[in-house]
């Protein structure tokens, strides 16, 4: 399979999961990326308790946030899968309350075979309570929709300039709920937390994969959490 054609986010902004710039990416037709608009410690090891659902080729959309906007682990899992076709929604930046409003704006019945939702690290001092209720809406949208419904969990953050204990410990939580199954409203569960994090510093991401400011991902951490998805998501593929 040719490999796609991708616009990079340039890097910019400030605040949490925004560094990695501005710009989502949608495929239009054939392997052509195009922008979309854009917008502005120690831990339990948590494991899927289940097998995945089998894969659906078709359409795919990735609804998220900025480690999911830069795109270099949906380009792993476009180079992998060639049956799919994949659409990013992911937008620098946002929570899961307004990933909720990409999910109400794109997410109609039968659109796409597969939905996968990541990130919620945006959600700051929101609760886990919070933080899972808007997943459950985002997850059964999917459902509702005839998807299949693959969820990813955040990614390790210790060291960001803005990590504290209370947000690492809704991550956990939120994590640990999703790896259970998420109340049974999710297909997969796929922990890239353990993939990314560094096994000497628990609760942060390992220096080959990390950016400079401790949070997002580089190219090869990008490729890692692209590879994490296929293994838990798609291991026949």
């Amino acid at each position: 399979m040719t490999a796609p054609k991708w616009l990079l986010p340039a890097i910019g902004g400030v605040g949490a999961l925004t560094v990695l710039g501005a710009v989502a990416l949608t495929r239009r037709s054939g392997t052509q990326w195009l922008p979309a608009i854009a917008s502005g410690s120690g831990k339990t090891r948590t494991e899927s308790s289940w097998s995945p659902s089998p894969p659906r080729p078709g359409r795919v959309l990735l609804i998220g946030d900025s480690i999911g906007a830069h795109g270099g682990f949906v380009r792993v899992l476009d180079e992998a899968l060639s049956q799919h076709e994949f659409q990013n929604e992911a937008v620098v930046g946002y929570s899961t309350g307004r990933m909720l409003a990409v999910a109400e704006q794109h997410i109609r019945p039968n659109a796409y075979s597969e939905i996968i939702i990541e990130g919620d690290l945006n959600d700051g001092d929101r609760t886990s309570n919070w933080t899972k209720s808007n997943l459950r809406r985002l997850y059964q949208m999917a459902r509702d929709a005839g998807a299949r419904v693959v969820a990813v969990s955040s990614t390790p953050w210790r060291g960001y300039v803005r990590w504290n204990q209370a947000g690492q410990d809704r991550q956990d939580e939120v994590r640990q709920w999703i790896m259970s199954g998420a109340d049974g409203l999710i297909d997969v569960a796929v922990n890239v937390y353990d993939a990314i994090e560094d096994p000497a510093r628990p609760g942060h991401v390992n220096p080959a994969y990390e950016a400079r400011d401790h949070l997002h991902l580089n190219s090869a951490g990008q490729r890692a959490m692209g590879e994490a998805i296929l293994a838990q998501a798609y291991p026949s593929s």
